[in-house]
């Protein structure tokens, strides 16, 4: 007879999922401020949230009766601060904006702040880069 693990916790993840809805709830809040500051508020219903989709969230503006991704939203709730740790997540990000030219935006949203040098940075890229050709 074959042994089953039920026990499973899925805090970590029901944590992730609650905070990346509430990423994606406040830069939707902040959109909407955005447009209405600029006076702008027959754009606001031409825009749209996207959830797990092509990011964890885009926002899609429809111009021409055509559905257009303006932001793509990655979301790390990582306990890390590590930039080599998010390697997976950027890469992703940069070749969605390669792939899609209506993209102005690619974010990485973090639960920690992300502390990393110039030189740091340069080098992590590198590696970053690096690892994901090989693993193509």
């Amino acid at each position: 007879m074959t042994e089953c693990n039920l026990e499973y916790d899925a805090t970590p993840s029901w944590s992730g999922y609650n905070y990346q809805g509430k990423v994606a709830l406040y830069v939707v809040l902040d959109k909407i401020c955005e447009l209405y500051s600029k006076g702008n508020l027959v754009d606001i219903s031409d825009f749209y949230l996207e959830l797990e989709w092509l990011e964890d969230f885009s926002l899609i503006q429809k111009i021409a009766n055509v559905n257009v991704y303006k932001s793509i939203h990655q979301v790390k709730a990582l306990d890390t601060t590590d930039i080599n740790k998010y390697g997976e997540a950027l890469f992703g990000l940069s070749a969605k904006v390669l792939e899609y030219n209506t993209i102005e935006n690619a974010y990485l949203h973090t639960w920690k702040p992300i502390n990393v040098a110039e030189e740091d940075w340069k080098s992590s890229v590198k590696t970053i880069a690096k690892k994901n050709r090989e693993e193509s």
